[in-house]
């Protein structure tokens, strides 16, 4: 007799959730009114990651069970696999690329994704302008964790805060970066990551392709709107049990992540950024 119920409180709080404003809602007016967009996008560079993972973590942390100088070897070990994973994946994603530097000449899939998406919003009777830059930092596409900074145009003096989809004010240190937009234009941040992550040591690498995207007020600097796709998983796709076995096969394995990107949709960011 209860499931009626349930199913009527589900629908209940599906649709208050629908009911409430989006950051995206917020900002309509000025999304609608952004006829010339800048699309800055970062140039293409495979990352090769492992971390130390779950298991290490939960195996280091028993250590507290014999008080607290087992607590504290246990997160010194920890530091230690943590240290020790980021430290490898800087390496090997220098190697990686270094070995990809030939292949990349003439033929970057960021580019060709931002092309894609560009071609898309001219169609709609937009202006569009292409900007490369190396790289878009932060966790969330165009922002930077909290830390001390000189003053800038758009953070001024002291901490930048860190945007979210939850605070509209959330100030974007865009100008901080050195990517500021050209005058009259929107700029549309498309950061694409792409390469190979084991989610422990000795787990295989696996492909990964996540599109970050951000549309940002010119005046304010602040976040219109901003979306990310993780596209992941390894059914129909080669994995890579060592990381010797994935330096060896540098072409295959960026093949396998370009066709990854190309079969994301660009209008999928058009939409999640720009449609109503």
């Amino acid at each position: 007799m209860r499931k009626p119920f349930i199913s009527f409180a589900l629908a209940a709080l599906f649709l208050s959730g629908c009911a409430t404003p989006t950051l995206k809602d917020h900002n309509r007016k000025a999304i609608e009114n952004a006829r010339q967009i800048e699309i800055i996008y970062n140039a293409e560079r495979q990352h090769v990651q492992h971390k130390a993972g779950e298991n290490a973590r939960a195996g280091a942390g028993m250590l507290g069970v014999f008080g607290a100088v087992g607590a504290i070897a246990g997160a010194a070990t920890m530091y230690g696999l943590e240290k020790v994973a980021k430290d490898q994946s800087e390496e090997r994603t220098i190697a990686f690329n270094r070995e990809l530097e030939p292949l990349r000449a003439g033929s970057d899939m960021n580019r060709d994704f931002a092309e894609r998406l560009a071609e898309l919003l001219r169609a709609e009777g937009r202006v569009v302008k292409l900007t490369e830059v190396r790289r878009l930092p932060g966790s969330i596409v165009g922002a930077r964790e909290p830390e001390p900074r000189a003053p800038d145009p758009v953070c001024g003096a002291g901490t930048c805060p860190h945007a979210s989809s939850a605070s509209p004010d959330a100030v974007l240190p865009l100008a901080g970066n050195g990517y500021q937009a050209s005058p009259g234009y929107t700029p549309l941040l498309l950061r694409v990551n792409t390469g190979y992550t084991a989610s422990q040591i000795h787990y295989p690498y696996e492909p990964a392709v996540l599109v970050e995207s951000a549309l940002i007020d010119p005046a304010s600097h602040r976040y219109l709107v901003h979306h990310r796709w993780d596209y992941g998983g390894t059914k129909d796709r080669k994995t890579y049990q060592l990381w010797e076995d994935l330096a060896a096969d540098v072409g295959r394995a960026r093949e396998q992540v370009r066709g990854m990107l190309a079969a994301v949709n660009p209008n999928d960011v058009k939409k999640a950024l720009l449609d109503f």
